[in-house]
């Protein structure tokens, strides 16, 4: 059963069966990200981690887009308890941060995700960015060592 504040936006593509689940606490970021990808993918929108898990506990994603500073559980807490719970274990997670000085980073990628992309992206970046790593596994510019 779908949790209230988890929203499904169906995207034009959404037959292609790419299904991303984005998590942030920041209610207008949350909504202007969702409509930049709605029309390539289907998109579950969620304020909270506790309700990311919650959500996850019945449906799957092919990447969830969280964010690493939240209020009440943060990015990294909700990271570890998707890697340490067997069914989510292998779904891809890219941080979402809006620091970008490099010891924010390093924080960030010390965790392993899949990546991190800037909340100061614009929505063009942003966009290709996801449908790169969908395609490839990659973000742009992705060395292959990481931080």
């Amino acid at each position: 059963m779908l949790n209230e504040t988890a929203e499904k936006v169906p995207g034009e593509r959404a037959a292609a069966g790419r299904h991303l689940l984005l998590v942030d606490d920041d209610p207008l970021y949350l909504k202007m990200v969702r409509g930049w990808l709605a029309d390539k993918y289907m998109i579950t929108a969620v304020k909270a981690g506790s309700q990311a898990l919650a959500y996850l506990e019945g449906h799957t994603a092919d990447l969830i887009l969280l964010d690493y500073e939240m209020k009440e559980m943060n990015g990294p807490e909700v990271f570890e308890r998707i890697r340490k719970n067997p069914a989510t274990a292998a779904i891809p997670v890219i941080f979402l941060t809006g620091r970008s000085d490099r010891e924010s980073i390093q924080r960030v990628m010390v965790q392993s995700p899949e990546g991190y992309l800037l909340k100061t992206m614009d929505r063009d970046s942003i966009v290709k960015a996801i449908d790169q790593f969908l395609s490839s596994g990659t973000l742009p510019g992705e060395s292959e060592d990481k931080l």
